[in-house]
């Protein structure tokens, strides 16, 4: 709970040091609600994607679709 509230706190603090956020959760996640969704999405600016058919570690069970993810995400940020 307290690891949340710190992560939340980041976020939020994110726009203001001149950062964009990436937030990637799986869709079929059993550890994590699908309505902490709202903790990123309130962030400004920050891109929120949910990976189908993936559980609680995304960047293990879709791992090229993550990269994908992450390389376009950093590409536009250097454009």
């Amino acid at each position: 709970m307290m690891f949340a509230l710190r992560m939340r706190q980041r976020l939020h603090a994110a726009p203001a040091w001149g950062r964009r956020a990436l937030a990637l959760y799986g869709t079929r996640d059993k550890l994590v609600s699908p309505a902490s969704e709202r903790n990123y999405t309130s962030v400004p600016g920050a891109q929120v994607v949910a990976i189908p058919g993936a559980g609680h570690s995304p960047m293990v069970e879709k791992p090229y679709a993550i990269s994908n993810l992450i390389l376009a995400f950093a590409a536009r940020r250097l454009a």
